[in-house]
């Protein structure tokens, strides 16, 4: 296997370890911390929107509740900004700053400017100015306290919102002097860890101009790899590993061979989804017995399978269904989403 097949196998195998770990614990959906990065990974991987598979996603933030935690609206408002919608609840939230006093907290604010600096215009000048001062202010404060992870971000946001300088750049060597030979450090070990810190600083980097053949970054990277568990995962952690395999996707040489695989693994596993709808309707349904077993079993293998043997394996199935007229006549829901299975065989 060649250098490109290899990276290109590893963070595809790194995003499938996700979405398995998303089945075996829908729970996880819960967390709103972690599907922010999980649908910023996707926007990335330029997946569409509109797929049932990614829509779920989406669907699923607008319904967690803002009164829950303070952070939410925010976090939620991080994801409507990227995609350029909800331009009025944007505002709302935003109306709930004070800068001069620093409320809600800092990462509020900070959340918040994140939104800023990707819809500046569903904001009125005066916002995106005080949010450019405080920015300053919070950007000498992360550099007196070592805190390379806050910093990242907030360089990010101020140089979208302000364009390069002299400043900025000093505040950016800043940040490169934080890293500890091919890693940044949390500030607190309580409030992050070495692995998502470093991620984020290199993603950040990248974004703010940075080469990704630089030593920093190139250090970070290998570094990253290393710390990669044989599952694909990193510390078996479904946050840590979306937050880590996004920052090695933009820092990849092959970004574009990734985007383009990933459409083939998201449209796999919106016909599995299909797949065990179907099955569950074959089940519950009128269609005799033993016909019934068998049909279940041939799904039940089809969805052992990956790529091209689960495509062949669907393709089988689904035709064995279509041309059998008792299955028409006991079951036509069953019909009705094997017609939909065929399309993604053919």
């Amino acid at each position: 296997m060649t250098g490109k097949s290899f990276e290109v196998e590893s963070l595809l195998k790194s995003i499938d370890w996700i979405f398995n770990e998303i089945e075996k614990s829908p729970s996880l959906l819960g967390d709103i911390l972690f599907l922010r990065w999980l649908i910023l990974l996707l926007l990335d991987l330029r997946a569409p929107i509109e797929s049932p598979y990614v829509y779920r996603f989406l669907q699923t933030i607008e319904k967690i509740d803002d009164t829950a935690d303070i952070h939410n609206a925010p976090q939620k408002c991080i994801i409507y900004s990227r995609l350029k919608k909800e331009a009025g609840y944007l505002a709302r939230v935003a109306e709930r700053i004070d800068f001069e006093r620093g409320r809600p907290d800092n990462l509020f604010i900070s959340l918040m400017c994140t939104v800023f600096a990707e819809f500046p215009e569903a904001f009125e000048p005066d916002t995106l100015n005080r949010a450019r001062e405080w920015l300053e202010g919070i950007i000498e404060k992360n550099i007196k306290e070592r805190n390379p992870d806050a910093l990242s971000f907030n360089l990010l946001n101020y140089y979208k919102l302000s364009g390069r300088s002299k400043k900025l750049d000093r505040w950016i060597r800043s940040l490169l002097d934080m890293q500890e030979r091919d890693h940044w450090p949390p500030v607190n070990p309580v409030w992050g860890d070495e692995i998502s810190v470093t991620a984020n600083c290199i993603y950040n980097l990248l974004q703010l101009g940075i080469d990704p053949s630089s030593e920093p970054v190139r250090r970070a990277v290998s570094w990253l790899k290393r710390q990669m568990k044989l599952n694909g995962s990193w510390r078996e952690n479904p946050r840590i590993t979306t937050i880590t395999v996004r920052s090695l996707i933009a820092a990849s040489r092959y970004k574009k061979e990734i985007q383009e695989r990933f459409l083939d693994v998201i449209k796999e596993y919106e016909a599995k989804e299909l797949m065990n709808q179907l099955l569950a309707i074959i089940r519950t349904s009128s269609i005799e017995e033993p016909l019934k077993l068998r049909l279940v079993a041939e799904g039940q293998i089809a969805l052992l399978q990956r790529g091209s043997s689960f495509k062949e394996k669907v393709k089988s199935f689904a035709t064995k269904i279509s041309a059998n007229p008792d299955i028409a006549k006991l079951a036509p829901m069953v019909m009705e989403l094997t017609a939909k299975l065929l399309t993604y065989a053919l």
